[in-house]
């Protein structure tokens, strides 16, 4: 399956100009900004993406791999450390990066902007890093009107809009599509005209339908949303526009990673529908948001995460086995809600399954086993049990020309 590696090998050597930015790009970039960039971008002006890899690895020197892989995944550090030594993506120029996580605000925002050759710049928002106070505002979709990060994305947008007359692109991956989505819906209409394009790679819905929102309507036909066919996060809340289903091989939360998405060309490979597991997940997740009344919404988020805080979990690596069941202990009225249950349960299991999904494809396979012909099979005979045989129903026999017909007899006879 060839993916986003090969992607660069095959279109790395052209720039912009020579072949027009695609969506794969659009991914590329979007993931940019979940490097660590503070005291590295300028607050004015701006850096080459090579510049910016050679100060981001001058950054890094002297910490340990492990380390380094906490400011990023290894997926996309290992893209990101290609982009440098092509013509694609070298020149293009990185300005404007902004990072804030304020967990009493329950704010998680970043964001950064790219001038690309043709005259456009492109912003692109973060998703969902692995704080707490990320995930909460997650959660905090599904009953506020605005999260703190979506005032703040459309505050980003207003700002660049106000720098330049430019077009601007929009992208954004898992919450920081959702993002891409919200700042250019709210965004006053003569700056909304100038936006050409939104790309929404596997980010959230909406908690309420926008179909009738005027608003949503004017940028409905440039929203361009991606999922993969095993998506968990791009398929929570109300889908607000239509999207394209993308072919993966990877499961759980690795399908979320469009780094392990398949490429044709120019573009990620389709498929014609979500999973099984893709579908039971999203009626699970949706299930329950809706089983708990709305004014208990925010009620229910806030004691879970209170809690969390409490027991010193602020990070998703804080959250293990072990300190599941001292909160549970410790704190019996939160974890005996029904929802707090099935969403823990939800999450276990897409990580199970991206785990034995990974064991899976581990294991040596197994040899190799000579195929029988139809005609072949149709003659073997199986033993019952009283020690009588019993011819095996024949299976429909495949057409054969003819001049083979004899040749095909002969050998099974002698066999």
């Amino acid at each position: 399956m060839e993916n986003v590696y090969d992607y660069l090998r095959w279109r790395g050597d052209l720039n912009m100009l020579q072949s027009p930015l695609n969506e794969i790009d659009a991914y590329i970039l979007s993931k940019f900004g979940t490097l660590k960039l503070q005291d590295i971008i300028p607050p004015e002006g701006g850096l080459t993406v090579s510049e910016t890899m050679l100060r981001f690895e001058k950054a890094m020197e002297g910490l340990s791999e492990e380390e380094v892989r906490g400011h990023s995944s290894p997926n996309n550090l290992t893209v990101m450390r290609i982009l440098p030594g092509t013509v694609r993506f070298r020149s293009l120029v990185v300005s404007d990066y902004v990072k804030d996580i304020r967990e009493e605000e329950d704010l998680q925002f970043s964001a950064v902007t790219f001038d690309l050759p043709d005259g456009r710049k492109m912003v692109t928002f973060r998703g969902t890093d692995n704080t707490m106070v990320a995930w909460k505002e997650d959660l905090l979709l599904t009953v506020m009107d605005e999260i703190p990060s979506q005032r703040d994305a459309l505050s980003y947008l207003t700002r660049q809009c106000e720098k330049s007359t430019c077009p601007i692109i929009l992208a954004g991956h898992s919450k920081g599509g959702n993002l891409a989505e919200y700042a250019a819906m709210m965004i006053p209409e003569e700056y909304q005209n100038r936006i050409t394009d939104i790309y929404n790679f596997d980010g959230p819905g909406f908690y309420r339908d926008l179909n009738d929102d005027e608003r949503f309507a004017r940028i409905r036909s440039r929203i361009h949303k991606y999922t993969s066919q095993n998506s968990i996060v791009g398929r929570l809340l109300i889908e607000s526009a239509d999207t394209v289903i993308v072919h993966t091989e990877e499961s759980g939360w690795r399908a979320h990673d469009g780094f392990n998405w398949e490429v044709q060309r120019t573009s990620f490979a389709r498929d014609d529908e979500y999973s099984l597991v893709s579908n039971a997940l999203q009626s699970g997740f949706n299930g329950t948001v809706e089983s708990i009344e709305f004014e208990n919404r925010r009620e229910f988020i806030d004691d879970l995460f209170d809690t969390l805080y409490e027991n010193d979990v602020h990070f998703l690596s804080d959250l293990n086995r072990k300190k599941l069941q001292e909160m549970s202990s410790e704190s019996p009225e939160v974890f005996k809600n029904a929802g707090v249950r099935t969403l823990i349960s939800l999450i276990s299991k897409a990580y199970l399954q991206e785990t034995m999904s990974s064991v899976a494809s581990a294991l040596p396979q197994p040899p190799s086993l000579p195929k029988l012909s139809k005609r072949k099979f149709s003659r073997l005979r199986i033993k019952k049990s009283d020690g009588e045989t019993e011819n095996e129903p024949e299976a429909p026999e495949e057409e054969i020309p003819a001049e083979q017909e004899q040749e095909i007899e002969e050998k099974t006879e002698t066999e």
